[in-house]
């Protein structure tokens, strides 16, 4: 159950109950396995067991054997988080288990891409993170105020498309064909619609958790800090500050004009900015949600974080 953590956060509690109870370890390691090597539940799956060549030199010079890591198994994890390299594989159904030293690949086996390095670190985040089980309709709600306060379709089906325009906007081919089965919009869509609905019996995989929280948030802290209550972590302070920044880079034209009707709307409005938009300003709605959408959201969190503070006062 060494991985369960990866899970956890987005699993009805009593999934998580039935988990922790000892009577159903065997249907537990179908999740979470533990990745002892040449366990029962290891040889039975035949699934790889992955190790970063760079990580294993380095135990080898500190302590003189290295072991397995539970965010080289994470599933679509191709990449180690630390050191940027492409996993080496172990096909684990060998009879005699192993520690990854004993193997004979000593060096990465080819480089990897930006979204392979980002997806590792924001898995090994979400693994070693203490998040307890959530409602699905919880995050469903907090999905969707998400979306709509970014200007998406209030409609599920214009929301689902939206969602995925973007999340082929922010990824390559090779991450969606991954975590969604496909890269072309009926593939992605599909998992969308799971990730941001109500019905437990069709949840999604993490992994499509954590693109579309990328999408739509930019990072897990926010998210978490709406779906459990808390306030998340200081990246909400480093997201201000960029905002700020930001603002006070505008440039002449066509951007500063609506970068600053945006702005008003902020001012005026708050989180709900770009909803007013919409109707008071159409235009201008539609041409930063082309146009500058990363930098409208990154005004809309803050603006979020602005009236959290002031609901919560410190002290």
């Amino acid at each position: 159950m060494l991985t369960l953590a990866y899970y956890v956060p987005f699993m009805p509690a009593e999934a998580l109950r039935l988990c922790r109870d000892p009577r159903n370890e065997g249907e537990v390691r179908g999740l979470a396995m533990s990745f002892r090597p040449g366990s029962h539940a290891l040889r039975k799956v035949h699934k790889p067991l992955r190790f970063c060549p760079a990580c294993v030199m380095r135990d080898v010079r500190h302590e003189g054997e290295a072991h397995w890591r539970r965010a080289h198994q994470l599933d679509h994890v191709s990449a180690c988080w630390e050191h940027r390299l492409r996993l080496s594989e172990w096909d684990q159904s060998e009879n005699t288990p192993r520690l990854p030293h004993e193997l004979e690949v000593t060096r990465s086996s080819g480089s990897i891409g930006d979204d392979e390095a980002w997806f590792a670190s924001v898995s090994k985040q979400l693994l070693d993170g203490s998040h307890e089980a959530s409602s699905v309709r919880k995050r469903s709600n907090i999905y969707r105020v998400r979306a709509t306060r970014l200007g998406y379709s209030e409609s599920t089906s214009g929301m689902v498309s939206c969602i995925t325009n973007a999340l082929q906007e922010r990824f390559g081919s090779r991450l969606l064909n991954s975590v969604f089965g496909g890269h072309d919009v009926p593939c992605v869509a599909a998992t969308v619609r799971r990730v941001i609905g109500t019905s437990a019996a069709q949840s999604a995989h993490p992994a499509a958790h954590l693109l579309c929280i990328e999408v739509l948030f930019g990072d897990l802290g926010i998210f978490f800090s709406g779906v459990f209550g808390t306030k998340g972590n200081q990246l909400w302070k480093a997201q201000r500050e960029d905002a700020k920044e930001r603002s006070s880079g505008i440039s002449s034209g066509q951007t500063g004009i609506h970068r600053a009707i945006f702005m008003q709307a902020v001012k005026t409005y708050g989180p709900s900015a770009m909803q007013r938009l919409s109707v008071e300003h159409p235009v201008c709605h539609a041409w930063i949600l082309h146009n500058d959408r990363r930098w409208a959201a990154s005004l809309i969190r803050a603006a979020e974080q602005a009236q959290w503070n002031s609901l919560h006062p410190a002290g």
